[in-house]
């Protein structure tokens, strides 16, 4: 995977800042599933896949004593990120134009270390080189987010998304490539037989699509490389790397609260964590996970009531009936 052959350079994917993939969220999970992760005001944060910058310029802004670096194979999008910091003003984010396998020894530890969107959209040994990243460059008590598309949800959009790609195979432009997927994605769902099994989600992921910027369809329908993977098959890998996964970035992913009685009891018959957590996510329907991964070996993770005195909360509830003074 070199620099020059990147799709992003000719069509950059800009993103808003994504949630989920900042520090102080994953400081907060791992917190509640007993997990003693550093502080993110003055972590070492690497992002691999940076893209444009925009997670790790949020943090550093938000977090002046800490310290964020990223890399991606994209120039252009390095470039922007670079762009940005000048225009910020900001001195603790860098950015650098690298290959994953060029990552250098002495860069040395990361008290966090986040992939998001990069698992599933490159190749087999690129998805070894970056989960051998995380196990040298993660820090004792760091965590690591890895995210990826996931089964049962993606067998049945893999199909649609080989339709966008057959639809588009003879574009070698980009923009044009989208434009062409989007076509055929929207005729067939108006004129396809209602009673063809794929004809229902192809409807909904087509009105879902047509609102989204042409980089995200692109990088995420149209790459060469997008394989989802079971919650156990990616969770078995860990294994060979010496981590393992703590909980999802996404906190009702890694809990069983959102199910009825009857599914938990059930799921309680599988003594397996592994095998347990793939079954509810058979359950739910799960399409993505963003996996938070620590060094094994660590204890069954569960969520404790008490962690979360630890805790500032906020939300949108208001009192019933009289306010009390």
């Amino acid at each position: 995977m070199k620099a020059a052959d990147s799709d992003y350079d000719s069509l950059p994917y800009i993103p808003h800042a994504n949630e989920q993939s900042q520090p102080e969220n994953l400081w907060i999970n791992a917190h509640l599933l007993g997990h003693k992760a550093p502080m993110p005001d003055q972590a070492r944060v690497l992002e691999i896949g940076c893209g444009v910058g925009t997670d790790m310029l949020a943090f550093a802004l938000c977090y002046p004593q800490a310290n964020a670096v990223g890399i991606d194979i994209s120039e252009v999008q390095i470039g922007i990120a670079k762009d940005r910091v000048v225009r910020l003003g900001i001195d603790n984010a860098v950015f650098k134009q690298m290959d994953l396998n060029e990552l250098p020894e002495n860069m040395g530890q990361f008290d966090y270390i986040i992939a998001h969107g990069v698992y599933s959209w490159v190749s087999e040994s690129v998805r070894s080189a970056l989960l051998g990243v995380i196990q040298s460059h993660l820090a004792s008590n760091g965590v690591a987010m890895v995210s990826y598309n996931a089964l049962p949800l993606w067998s049945g959009r893999s199909a649609i998304r080989r339709i966008m790609q057959l639809a588009s195979r003879n574009v070698s432009n980009p923009q044009e490539k989208v434009e062409k997927a989007m076509h055929a994605l929207e005729q067939l769902s108006v004129h396809a037989r209602f009673d063809a099994p794929v004809t229902n989600e192809m409807h909904d992921i087509y009105q879902t699509l047509k609102s989204m910027k042409s980089g995200y369809i692109f990088h995420d329908w149209l790459e060469t490389d997008n394989k989802a993977y079971w919650y156990s098959e990616f969770s078995t890998r860990l294994s060979t790397y010496n981590m393992a996964v703590l909980g999802d970035a996404k906190f009702s992913y890694a809990s069983d609260i959102i199910f009825s009685q009857e599914a938990r009891k059930a799921a309680d018959l599988i003594n397996d964590p592994v095998d347990k957590r793939q079954f509810l996510d058979i359950l739910k329907g799960v399409g993505f996970h963003a996996s938070l991964l620590v060094h094994a070996p660590i204890r069954s993770p569960k969520p404790e009531p008490i962690n979360v005195l630890d805790l500032f909360v906020s939300g949108g509830a208001s009192p019933e009936g009289e306010s009390q003074d």
